[in-house]
């Protein structure tokens, strides 16, 4: 399902409210192009670590050994937990 068709509105404005520092202008909620990070584990729940595919610098990612990035986006995180991807 193209997440353009799951994206509502109401969802991109509340949850992209919390990431302000998005240095990529919430593309992960407004193009259904936007490839976004593989969720590796998750931890608590609350915690995911991501196999990064951006290079470009992130306000929310942490590096977490040689290959993965522990995940700190409110947004990220919303869209994994309504959609488990």
């Amino acid at each position: 399902m193209p997440r353009k068709a799951y994206m509502t509105k109401n969802m991109i404005r509340n949850v992209s409210a919390r990431a302000k520092l998005c240095k990529k202008a919430h593309a992960c909620l407004k193009s259904e192009k936007h490839l976004l990070c593989p969720v590796e584990e998750i931890v608590e729940d609350k915690i995911p670590f991501v196999k990064c595919l951006n290079p470009k610098e992130c306000f929310y990612k942490a590096p977490f050994g040689t290959s993965l990035y522990i995940c700190h986006c409110p947004v990220r995180l919303e869209i994994y937990h309504k959609y488990r991807v």
